[in-house]
């Protein structure tokens, strides 16, 4: 195995953070920090990239089939059944609304994802979130204001036994509220990639990785080593043969390369990893005594 197999990548920062507060908040905070620490050297080979998903317009096919399936439904609702000829009635006003509501509730729930990749001397950042726009969260906590306002009106005007039958309205309704953009952070050291594979139908480099993760039981706090991946979206072929170069460059060394034309054809690096027996930190921590213990494990095949 080459010398990075063998790196490690627990770092007493992420480490002591999570011992202190160990909730998933605190990652976030702790990424967050890193993650803008190297985007503020503006290094010359950072970009964004918009990934779709599956298909670029799957998510449009997928509302609009939503539209029609509910507009048909509430057709069926109206004297007659069936009756899916537009009226100026309260069914036909309900139904546009409805169908309305539930095809941008798919709409957004399909949305591809923005990539944000930012390099410095030491790390690849990559902050990832939905592709919505703003506006989208803020109409979502006015909804939720006013649905929460509503029920607590309720509740003062019939008492509380009203949410038998609207619960999960209230629920949603204050869920909402605090509804916002939630990033996902990966902070990549170069001496943690492991495999680098081209994806050409993709137009993707994926780098497989050590990478530190936490989570904690009742009595201990694990904070470990696993084996992830993070993809880098990139158009211009060009760059991406730089980007190949200058992680090579800053691991001292030529990172075992794959290529293959998309996914089904592409290799499966994390199998090749266990099967290789990839060496992995962890260090447990006791809730009560804080006291630490290291070992080394592998991930079964």
């Amino acid at each position: 195995m080459k010398p990075n197999f063998f790196s490690y990548q627990l770092t007493d920062s992420y480490i002591d953070a999570f011992k202190i507060n160990p909730n998933a908040q605190t990652i976030d905070k702790v990424l967050d920090s890193q993650f803008d620490e190297v985007e503020s050297i503006q290094h010359r080979i950072n970009w964004d990239a918009t990934y779709p998903g599956p298909s670029s317009y799957i998510r449009e096919y997928i509302a609009i089939g939503m539209f029609i399936m509910m507009y048909f439904l509430f057709g069926f609702f109206k004297d007659g059944g069936g009756n899916m000829i537009p009226s100026l009635d309260w069914m036909y006003f309900t139904s546009i609304v409805c169908s309305s509501i539930m095809a941008y509730a798919t709409w957004s729930t399909f949305s591809g994802f923005i990539f944000h990749y930012r390099f410095n001397d030491n790390y690849i950042a990559v902050k990832r979130y939905k592709n919505e726009p703003e506006i989208h969260y803020k109409i979502a906590r006015i909804t939720g204001w006013v649905g929460s306002i509503t029920c607590i009106i309720l509740a003062i005007a019939f008492s509380p036994l009203i949410f038998i039958g609207a619960g999960g309205f209230a629920l949603a309704s204050f869920s909402l509220i605090n509804m916002k953009r939630e990033p996902y952070y990966q902070i990549v050291p170069y001496n943690s990639i492991l495999y680098i594979q081209k994806i050409n139908k993709e137009n993707e480099l994926e780098l497989v990785i050590k990478e530190q993760v936490a989570r904690c039981d009742n009595e201990y706090i694990y904070v470990y080593e696993m084996t992830s991946s993070v993809s880098l979206y990139l158009y211009d072929h060009e760059k991406m043969d730089e980007v190949i170069n200058l992680i090579n460059k800053k691991v001292g060394y030529d990172v075992e390369y794959y290529e293959s034309e998309d996914d089904e054809s592409s290799v499966n690096l994390y199998r090749k990893s266990r099967e290789l027996g990839t060496p992995l930190n962890r260090v447990t921590i006791n809730k009560d005594t804080l006291e630490m213990t290291r070992d080394v494990f592998t991930e079964e095949v």
